[in-house]
């Protein structure tokens, strides 16, 4: 299974790249972050470089105003739906132009379904875009917004991660699923492989040899 490292934009990418991850998602002040993607460059690093943004309802020009100088390989982006993630796209093909940078060289990971609204909307993530390469579930996040938790028995955490799943098949793209650390990873990448994900987005770097020998 692919393996996405979750680490903090603040730290070295000495540390992070030594464990071998296939993607890192850099977490925090996005101008560490282009730090982060420039400092990973220069010692060669050749894992694809997300950053995760606060979503289009925050201050995401800021945001990508200090980001796509040092061009990371795309942005994860919590969406609602299809439409989210073309809007990101119009922003991001507008730096490029600014920046000389190849268009569409920025890749896009949407964070799907984490909130009742948008799992209605998941079916819009086909064709929304050509920089899209992954959806992501992440169930705590759909947890909180039900009031619940996410290693909680029921249905409708259980539906919504299919139903990603499904977005995701259908729209041609990666379906990744973010655990929170609560769980016996052995275990859930067993299940999400079972499930036919293709890979898990995890902080804990010293399980990726657990995820990757998930039958």
């Amino acid at each position: 299974m692919l393996v996405h490292l979750s680490v903090p934009a603040s730290g070295t990418p000495e540390t992070a790249l030594k464990h071998r991850a296939d993607a890192l998602w850099l977490d925090g002040d996005p101008a560490a972050a282009a730090e982060f993607v420039r400092a990973a460059r220069r010692v060669g690093a050749g894992l694809r470089l997300y950053v995760r943004v606060s979503g289009l309802d925050g201050p995401i020009e800021a945001e990508l105003d200090a980001l796509m100088p040092a061009a990371p390989d795309g942005i994860v982006l919590p969406a609602r739906g299809g439409a989210d993630v073309q809007h990101l796209g119009v922003k991001l093909a507008v730096r490029e132009a600014e920046l000389g940078i190849a268009d569409r060289a920025m890749r896009i990971i949407a964070l799907a379904g984490a909130t009742p609204g948008a799992i209605f909307q998941l079916p819009s993530f086909a064709g929304a875009s050509a920089r899209l390469v992954a959806l992501a579930f992440d169930a705590s996040a759909l947890a909180a917004s039900l009031g619940t938790n996410d290693d909680a028995p029921g249905a409708p955490l259980t539906l919504a991660r299919n139903l990603t799943l499904f977005a995701a098949k259908a729209a041609g793209v990666s379906a990744l699923l973010v655990e929170n650390g609560a769980m016996d990873l052995t275990i859930f990448s067993q299940q999400a492989k079972q499930a036919a994900f293709d890979g898990i987005v995890t902080a804990r770097a010293d399980a990726i040899a657990a995820i990757r020998a998930a039958r």
